[in-house]
């Protein structure tokens, strides 16, 4: 996995080039279901991680967002959103990220997150830790949730009115409990900042997330020694007594 790391490391900087380079300019985009986008800029980046990826393990299969080509047979699949925060992206905004994981059988065993526009390289590769540049890194397990900041994802308004409400209802129990929520609108940068200790916790109530957006930053999270669950459709990561704690406010099934 190390060796595979040192071979992804240089690729997805140079895919953060290209993106960092575009960022203020005008950008092509298609638009998807649900408000979603996609520009010519992650297009171009889906080409060039995957066929670097494909050259190099062509026994491998991949799963991307914009594309989506998985040979199924495959023990090993790689995992890419080659820009998260494509919204933020288009509009000139630097909350985004580049995001690969690679899973074999059942199980994240790498996971990087690239945020060109800060420089800041997150990766982990299972039970050898987790780093943002060569620094070790750690979620914050001495914290407590009212002194915590809290990453939040909320619905979009596709969703229906009692999902939202529902929703909410949660975003308020949250900001009583805790010292502030943000929402950053990125879940791979979300869950790295959480895994950096930046945010003692992140809960997605966006009710729409893929697996893409997720998988590079749970590993991180779990290798910064926190944990990551989905109870009842809402994904809660961070340390374990933060997360406990938050599960026990929304009243979840835990």
């Amino acid at each position: 996995m190390n060796d595979i790391l040192k071979l992804i490391i240089p690729l997805m900087k140079s895919s953060g080039d290209l993106a960092k380079d575009q960022l203020h300019n005008n950008k092509k985009i298609i638009e998807k279901p649900n408000d979603d986008i996609v520009t010519d800029v992650d297009l171009k980046i889906e080409k060039m991680i995957t066929s670097f990826l494909l050259k190099e393990f062509p026994d491998f299969g991949i799963l991307s967002e914009e594309t989506v080509k998985v040979k199924s047979n495959s023990e090993y699949i790689w995992i890419l959103d080659p820009i998260d925060g494509s919204k933020h992206y288009h509009s000139g905004l630097p909350f985004y990220s580049i995001s690969l994981a690679l899973k074999h059988l059942n199980e994240i065993c790498l996971g990087a997150v690239y945020s060109p526009d800060t420089g800041e390289f997150f990766y982990a590769v299972k039970n050898h830790g987790a780093y943002l540049n060569e620094m070790k890194i750690k979620c914050k397990k001495d914290q407590q949730l009212k002194d915590s900041l809290v990453c939040v994802e909320i619905p979009s308004r596709h969703f229906s009115d009692s999902q939202i409400d529902s929703s909410f209802a949660k975003v308020k129990k949250i900001i009583k409990n805790c010292k502030r929520i943000r929402i950053i609108g990125t879940s791979a940068l979300g869950l790295s900042y959480c895994a950096l200790g930046g945010f003692g916790a992140y809960v997605n109530l966006s009710l729409s997330s893929k697996e893409w957006d997720l998988a590079a930053g749970e590993i991180i999270v779990k290798e910064a020694g926190g944990v990551v669950s989905m109870v009842d459709n809402i994904i809660i990561a961070g340390p374990n007594n933060i997360h406990d704690n938050i599960i026990q406010i929304l009243e979840l099934r835990g």
